[in-house]
């Protein structure tokens, strides 16, 4: 089902959850006799197979939630507290694609305002991006207590304003604290996944 049909979009989220849970049930469950077997899940990889690179200066990033790399080796970076940013790795800048309005506090019933883990939590490109220009952004809507899927136009480096189409809508609490979703990734026919986390029962 692709990005523009909501509703089956999150109950396939919820079929895969539940398909999840049950895989690791069962692996679980599943015990072996064969004494002579290691699991590599405990085994340090060699340091030599990482390079740690600095992508950017300090003060460059500001909370940064998501690293989505195109095709020509440039990389957006969405920041939880509402802005869109590009690294170019030729001149090695950051520059602001876009902003957009974010919650970011939670307000207990008691009327004590604390930060939240909400704000601009997921981005991804559409695979293909070099064509259509969507970008899809997961985020905290800065009035009511919802989250918000939707689908931007990026040109020219930038997010076009007026372009944002809802995707799908998400009603969450904003009293206590935690445990915001907000990852995405495609599948091979095109297909969108969105974690919604557990902070969205009322």
């Amino acid at each position: 089902m692709h990005p523009d049909c909501c509703r089956p979009l999150f109950f396939r989220f919820i079929s895969l959850l539940v398909l999840a849970t049950s895989l690791l049930a069962i692996s679980c469950n599943q015990k072996t006799t064969d004494s002579s077997r290691v699991s590599t899940d405990t085994v340090k990889p060699d340091d030599n197979r990482f390079t740690p690179v600095k992508l950017t200066a300090e003060g460059d990033l500001d909370e940064p939630m998501n690293f989505e790399v195109l095709k020509d080796g440039r990389v957006f970076i969405n920041e939880r507290k509402g802005t869109l940013k590009l690294f170019n790795p030729i001149d090695k800048t950051v520059s602001l694609v876009g902003t957009i309005p974010v919650n970011t506090k939670y307000t207990s019933k008691e009327g004590k305002v604390t930060e939240a883990e909400e704000g601009f939590i997921g981005f991804t490109v559409d695979p293909k991006f070099e064509e259509n220009h969507f970008a899809y952004l997961y985020y905290a809507h800065p009035t009511i207590s919802k989250h918000v899927l939707s689908r931007w136009e990026i040109k020219d480096d930038k997010l076009l304003a007026g372009s944002e189409k809802i995707v799908l809508e998400i009603p969450t609490q904003r009293e206590v604290c935690c445990h915001t979703g907000g990852g995405m990734t495609w599948d091979e026919s095109g297909n969108l996944y969105l974690a919604v986390g557990n902070n969205t029962g009322l």
